[in-house]
């Protein structure tokens, strides 16, 4: 009987968790949506994966957020601001494009920064700025061709990845999830990049940095 009444509570708690998910993915793609960008720019895609460990963390956290999902749909929004400024490239394709994927990215940037202040919450903004600032180091050391190892290349693209959701763990005091942003972020980039390159006809697994992990950074 014990085990039946645990066995129940874990999964009323995962159905709650999952209608949650659903519910912050339809607010966060409502704020996505732009009349005039919908007609000339792709969505972007809202990462579930990203949310459900975000909602994951917040359930085995010491320390609660006054306004968690302000704060979670800040983190997402930031994320997809900081990718869609990475899909910018002076290879080719219409200005016109690019200049409205720029405006784009500027647009998701001003949400977050606006939902994050209204939170009220300091020491999170705090954290988030620390992570920006730690992606686009990152960033620039990839572009420069700087990592010649591939656990550092591994290590670099891990922190682009899940800088912002180790902030929000460091935030919330969920210590004991250590790692696991940074493997499931990384894989899932992996993954996604992979599927891209594969449609472009590329090798590379890596191709939204432009590098591949067998042949070094390419230029």
């Amino acid at each position: 009987m014990a085990v039946r009444i645990f066995l129940g509570a874990r999964v009323r708690r995962v159905n709650d968790i999952m209608v949650k998910l659903a519910s912050l993915k339809e607010q966060i793609e409502r704020l996505l949506d732009h009349p005039y960008l919908r007609e000339h720019v792709p969505a972007p895609a809202v990462d579930e994966d990203r949310l459900l460990l975000s909602l994951s963390m917040m359930t085995d956290a010491p320390a609660g957020l006054n306004e968690p999902d302000r704060c979670i749909i800040a983190m997402m929004l930031m994320q997809i601001a900081l990718d869609t400024h990475d899909q910018v490239t002076d290879r080719g394709g219409d200005l016109r494009t690019r200049q409205l994927v720029v405006l784009a990215g500027d647009l998701y940037s001003g949400l977050y920064y606006d939902l994050l202040a209204r939170s009220g919450d300091v020491a999170l903004i705090r954290l988030f700025a620390e992570a920006v600032r730690e992606i686009n180091e990152q960033k620039v050391r990839l572009y420069e061709q700087k990592v010649e190892r591939i656990e550092t290349l591994f290590a670099a693209v891990g922190m682009i990845e899940s800088a912002l959701l180790a902030k929000l763990a460091e935030r919330i005091g969920a210590p004991q999830w250590g790692n696991l942003p940074a493997i499931t972020c990384f894989c899932g980039a992996c993954c996604l990049s992979r599927k891209r390159s594969s449609a472009l006809g590329h090798r590379c697994c890596l191709s939204k940095w432009r590098i591949s992990p067998f042949h070094g950074p390419k230029g």
